[in-house]
């Protein structure tokens, strides 16, 4: 999965009330989807987060 590197992919992720977001955590189990968003909301936050994981992945 490396198109969440992609410039612009959080807004894809949180396009129609987070849409994106909410179906990568249907997948998994006990994740609170809401309280994610609470601190991921905003396509500025998300960015960062994804920024981190791509820097994380990379080593």
């Amino acid at each position: 999965m490396t198109e969440f590197a992609a410039a612009g992919y959080e807004r894809v992720l949180l396009a129609d009330d987070a849409a994106g977001l909410r179906s990568l955590f249907a997948e998994s189990t006990g994740a609170a989807v809401d309280h994610v968003l609470s601190r991921l909301g905003t396509e500025t936050q998300l960015r960062r987060a994804l920024n981190w994981y791509a820097a994380q992945s990379a080593q």
